[in-house]
């Protein structure tokens, strides 16, 4: 398995402009390297607790965690870099945690999973993409979103209707 050690950017007020910068250099990197690009297939992003099977009993403050699947999708290459981003956004497409790792794809499949500490209630969107690092990026999967819901029962407990 494949961490992400923690390094949460949060909230942030303009929706991914770093995200942004990277994401156009790389397109128009890409276009002068075909050869990666979607080299990466990720799953969709979901939701998992670090302790627990379900969701029973998370209060506000609890930690989740964000998993995805990584998978080389091209078989003509033998080892890939990548960095994963992970981002939660929340329904006004605010970022509230972003996320990245980094490792080498070989020919198996890894789990690569970053904290998430569920503070409030609201619709979250869950964002997940491969690049192929920081130094002249390079896209190598498309963006996989998936959404929680998350709410506050009776009892004053957050309930989560999506996820793992």
């Amino acid at each position: 398995m494949t961490t992400i050690s923690p390094s949460l950017i949060a909230p942030v007020q303009s929706p991914s402009i770093a995200l942004f910068a990277i994401l156009s250099f790389s397109v128009a990197a890409n276009a002068q390297m075909n050869s990666l690009t979607e080299s990466i297939n990720l799953s969709q992003p979901r939701l998992k607790t670090t302790d627990t099977p379900g969701w029973v009993g998370m209060l506000a403050g609890d930690q989740a965690l964000i998993a995805t699947t990584v998978a080389k999708s091209s078989g003509n290459v033998k080892a890939l870099n990548y960095t994963i981003i992970i981002e939660v956004r929340n329904s006004d497409g605010v970022t509230e945690a972003l996320e990245h790792g980094s490792g080498v794809l070989d020919d198996s499949q890894k789990e690569v999973w970053a904290p998430w500490t569920i503070e409030h209630p609201g619709t979250f969107e869950l964002r997940t993409f491969a690049i192929s690092g920081f130094d002249a990026p390079l896209v190598l999967s498309q963006v996989y979103r998936s959404q929680v819901l998350v709410e506050l029962d009776a009892g004053g407990q957050l309930s989560v209707a999506a996820g793992e």
